[in-house]
């Protein structure tokens, strides 16, 4: 399910928090074009959104999402 308030998240759709490593060695964005490249791939009809989760809570609160 969505993270924020029932009111205005949809059953349908759902996050997944991840936090990376602190002493990484790639980039945030290769990161994250290699998952969704990955994601897409695998499963073609997912849409995939990256971003943080504050925006993201913001977002479901104001019922105004905005991805990346």
């Amino acid at each position: 399910m969505q993270l924020g308030l029932a009111a205005v998240t949809e059953a349908n759709n759902g996050d997944f928090t991840v936090k990376l490593k602190k002493d990484r060695k790639r980039p945030i964005d290769e990161i994250v074009s290699d998952i969704r490249g990955q994601i897409e791939e695998g499963e073609p009809a997912t849409k995939v959104e990256f971003i943080q989760l504050l925006q993201d809570m913001i977002g479901d609160l104001t019922s105004q999402p905005e991805p990346v």
